[in-house]
Formats: structure tokens, C-alpha cells, sequence
């Protein structure tokens, strides 16, 4: 989704950050994150299968606006708690 809002100057950052380009999302529940942003009208852009420390992961990527968000997560199992960045 795009806004109809005009650009905003950025910010100073210490480290010199300019833009946010892509953001991790860490999901005990892969299958209900992507319910939720498939709720709000969001679909997926591409799906990456691998392993992070000998499990299983699925890396499921989103583009909103300029910034990439990709969600990682188990693609089998599932565990309570919320998503962290």
C-alpha cells in the first residue's frame, strides 16, 4: 500500500541511518502472521525455504512502500507469544 502523504525530510541518526530499506520479523506462529497481514490486504512477494541453526525456517517477504518486510518463522510448527523485530 502506498500514501497519498508527501515526502518527509529524514531525520538526523547518530549512525548516519538515512532510510529503512528492510525489516526481520520473527514469528513464533508463521502461519498466523501471514493471516494477519493477508487480512489487511497484504500479499506476499516471494517465499524462501532454508535453515537457521539446523531448523527449519521459511522466509516469507512483503513489500510496503519503499520497505521490505520479511517474516521468518517456522513453516511447520507453531508457538505462542507475538512477532519481534
Amino acid at each position: 500500500a502506498r500514501s497519498d502523504t508527501g515526502s518527509v525530510a529524514p531525520a538526523v541518526h547518530a549512525n548516519g541511518v538515512m532510510a529503512i530499506d528492510h525489516v526481520v520479523l520473527l514469528s513464533p506462529d508463521l502461519h498466523r502472521t501471514v493471516e494477519s497481514f493477508a487480512g489487511v490486504g497484504l500479499e506476499p512477494r516471494r517465499e524462501r525455504d532454508g535453515e537457521l541453526g539446523g531448523r527449519p525456517i521459511r522466509q516469507i517477504f512483503y513489500r510496503f512502500g519503499e520497505v521490505i518486510v520479511e517474516v521468518v518463522g517456522n513453516p511447520v510448527a507453531a508457538a505462542e507469544g507475538p512477532s519481534t523485530l
